[in-house]
């Protein structure tokens, strides 16, 4: 038995670009595994998921291919949640909202909270209802009731949603990972190749829909993307939350200390070093617990400080839309510092978090985002994306970009999962944008 939980630590574990693709990967791997006999999708914190987090879907509208490949993976997504050969039961922990609905609702059994909802407000939000409420909405309920929930995008409460078939139970809030842990052993019990059969069985009821309805729904979702209605909607959900002081928190905020303390090395090169490295003390002592490791990374990091190519606008940039994606607090505030030295303003800064779809950008500054954009979300450039890349680096500068974006990349995944705190403090309004580690 597995348990995947949805776990941004903020934000309602909205989904964002990394945290979208590696529900795909899990699920995939998962379904591939004989050993598992099923697996429980739950969220953190007082939400299950409140659907896709609104500054990677507004950044996904600089640019058609993002918006192509994101669609289409919500799809990937929900076949293999469906797919997976194993039962798959959702423990909605509070609202699932949007994709978060969706990711529910594809699961074989839900159990919910008595503090959950169910709630699709694609509609309302100017969308079709594509990643998963149009096929699995009318399934499990009544047709006319699933109209109007889609329709109004009103919230399904926990007991409304059981009445109406969505779920098979509601527990109390504390109890609700025990009653699922106590079902899902009990299915991992079972007689495998008779459940997972009996899975695909049952699921073929739906098969047509997951075809037929599905593929209409996230075609004119992709249309509605582009339609004037969502995206004055989202301008207004974007500055909506922006004037309540909503999305990433601060960082000094948060309870949580760092998962490794400042390892106590005994060689002197590495002493020398971790003393030379100022501000960034803790973050060198971290990496010190392996000293090979640490030898090794010396020299990238010192390169990739001082002996890039790429224009120091652009590297910042770039840095700093990096770290912003994949939330890594380390990143963003050493590198808010860096961008101030080099002119940048604190209006520019605060616009990064709005990607590239924000209308004040140059065309220049916007390739520097949508590229990054691009290969955080698929590791990949759409052929338009290079020739604006190539239009003015040099064929050096041009080998640097991606590299640099999955050497930020590797080093935030460390700096997170550590919860390597930030080596300063933001004392103004960008405070308020530092994003948790």
């Amino acid at each position: 038995m597995r348990i995947v939980r949805l776990d941004r630590g903020v934000a309602g574990n909205t989904i964002t670009s990394e945290m979208h693709r590696g529900l795909l990967t899990t699920f995939q791997e998962l379904s591939d595994n004989p050993a598992v006999r099923c697996v429980v999708l739950t969220g953190t914190g007082d939400s299950f998921c409140l659907g896709g987090d609104v500054t990677w879907v507004h950044g996904l509208l600089s640019d058609p291919a993002l918006e192509v490949h994101a669609i289409a993976q919500d799809q990937r997504i929900i076949h293999a949640i469906q797919g997976c050969s194993c039962p798959v039961l959702a423990a909605v922990n509070g609202p699932a909202v949007g994709l978060g609905c969706s990711l529910a609702l594809a699961c074989d059994l839900v159990l919910l909270s008595e503090t959950a909802q169910l709630v699709d407000p694609h509609v309302s939000r100017g969308l079709v209802a594509g990643d998963g409420g149009a096929v699995f909405m009318p399934a499990l309920m009544p047709f006319m009731q699933a109209k109007r929930y889609l329709f109004t995008g009103d919230p399904v409460d926990a007991a409304t949603a059981v009445q109406l078939g969505l779920a098979i139970a509601t527990v109390q809030p504390g109890e609700l990972m025990t009653e699922a842990l106590a079902l899902a052993h009990r299915l991992a019990e079972q007689p495998s190749y008779a459940l997972q059969q009996t899975k695909r069985a049952v699921n073929l009821h739906l098969r047509d829909a997951l075809g037929s309805v599905a593929a209409y729904a996230s075609q004119t979702e992709l249309v509605s993307l582009d339609t004037t209605d969502f995206r004055e909607l989202i301008e207004a959900r974007l500055k909506a939350g922006s004037a309540r002081g909503e999305g990433p928190q601060r960082f000094e905020d948060r309870t949580v200390e760092p998962r490794l303390p400042p390892a106590v090395s005994t060689n002197r090169d590495i002493d020398a070093s971790i003393a030379a490295a100022g501000r960034h003390t803790q973050w060198n002592a971290t990496l010190a617990h392996n000293p090979e490791l640490y030898r090794a990374l010396q020299p990238l990091i010192a390169h990739l400080l001082k002996g890039l190519k790429l224009p120091h606008r652009d590297r910042e940039l770039l840095i700093l839309r990096r770290a912003w994606l994949a939330q890594c607090a380390y990143q963003w505030v050493a590198h808010v510092r860096v961008a101030r030295g080099i002119g940048m303003t604190d209006e520019e800064i605060e616009r990064i978090t709005r990607g590239p779809a924000d209308v004040s950008w140059s065309n220049e500054d916007r390739s520097v985002l949508v590229a990054v954009d691009q290969l955080t979300s698929t590791g990949r450039l759409s052929d338009a994306t290079w020739e604006s890349l190539a239009a003015r680096y040099s064929q050096a500068q041009l080998v640097e970009f991606p590299a640099v974006v999955g050497a930020y990349a590797m080093l935030g995944y460390a700096q997170t999962v550590f919860r390597v705190r930030p080596a300063d403090e933001l004392d103004d309004r960008l405070s308020a944008l530092v994003p948790f580690g």
